[in-house]
């Protein structure tokens, strides 16, 4: 009987963490997305406004503030100004993210 309980944690523990990989994995995939449709993209005359929508129209919430747009992706936020002439569509001005042992957020320095 022992065994069995044992069996059944180990199994349940397995499924945790298979669950919770597959949400990391996906975050992963869609900041790759979010990259690539940055710097695919090229509209000079685009500003805040324009940029939320098209972030929100490839399923990114996005919110336009005061100068720049505001991204949410998993709990992970990020900080955008158009480019305007520059190359992309848009430049990271900061990445927020919360800290898993805190749960305060703080800003990510490791994102140039």
């Amino acid at each position: 009987m022992l065994f069995v309980m044992r069996c059944i944690i180990v199994i349940l523990i397995g499924c945790i963490m298979m669950i919770s990989m597959n949400a990391v994995m996906a975050q992963g995939e869609n900041i790759a997305g979010l990259m690539k449709l940055i710097s695919s993209n090229e509209i000079s005359s685009m500003n805040c406004e324009d940029l939320a929508i098209l972030f929100t129209s490839n399923n990114y919430n996005a919110i336009p503030r005061d100068g720049y747009v505001e991204l949410n992706l998993g709990g992970t936020v990020f900080m955008f100004t158009p480019n305007g002439n520059k190359p992309g569509l848009c430049e990271i001005e900061m990445v927020i993210k919360q800290c898993p042992n805190t749960m305060m957020y703080e800003v990510d320095r490791t994102i140039s």
